[in-house]
């Protein structure tokens, strides 16, 4: 499932709780405090072209703005909560991780397809890639700043909530 249909689906699971645009809000939180650290990566990477890796780098300085500004506004957001609001989106916060960091299996069994894979052999390939344990891993390691900016702004006090992050294996 791609990711904006992967959004779309976990707002309309939960419109009637939670207004829509305070889900977005919280998902453009967590993204801009998460792409910083992926886009990192990037411009030290040799396989990278040069070229890339500078555009890169300069769109990962910009980007780090954007997450001070959002790890600023984060604990504002979530205090401004009524308690009510705050367990439904403790339930949402490890989903919304997941949906930024997660692996977008549709889309890249869409893309082996188009290189000319088989079903068989492209549903294989993204087997063999993606190991459950290694993608928890890989999501936890990477969401770390952001899980950080979470306990910090009090998201953990709730037992429940800490609950619901252990479940997505983030905590």
């Amino acid at each position: 499932m791609s990711r904006s249909v992967l959004i779309e689906k976990i707002i309309a699971e939960h419109q009637t709780r939670l207004s829509p645009h305070l889900i977005q809000l919280f998902f453009v939180t967590i993204s801009e405090t998460l792409v910083t650290k992926v886009l990192n990566n990037v411009p030290h990477d040799p396989q990278v072209s040069p070229i890339v890796r500078a555009v890169v780098g300069d769109h990962a300085a910009d980007e780090a703005l954007h997450s001070v500004y959002f790890r600023g506004l984060f604990p504002i957001l979530w205090q401004s909560l009524a308690s009510y609001e705050q367990e439904e989106m403790g339930q949402l916060l490890p989903q919304l991780i997941w949906a930024f960091l997660g692996s977008d299996r549709q889309l890249e069994y869409s893309i082996l397809r188009r290189l000319g894979f088989n079903a068989n052999d492209s549903e294989g390939i993204l087997e063999e890639v993606y190991v459950p344990s290694q993608i928890a891993k890989f999501v936890r390691r990477t969401a770390n700043p952001t899980l950080k900016m979470f306990a910090a702004a009090g998201v953990f006090d709730d037992r429940t909530i800490e609950q619901v992050f252990a479940d997505y294996e983030l905590i």
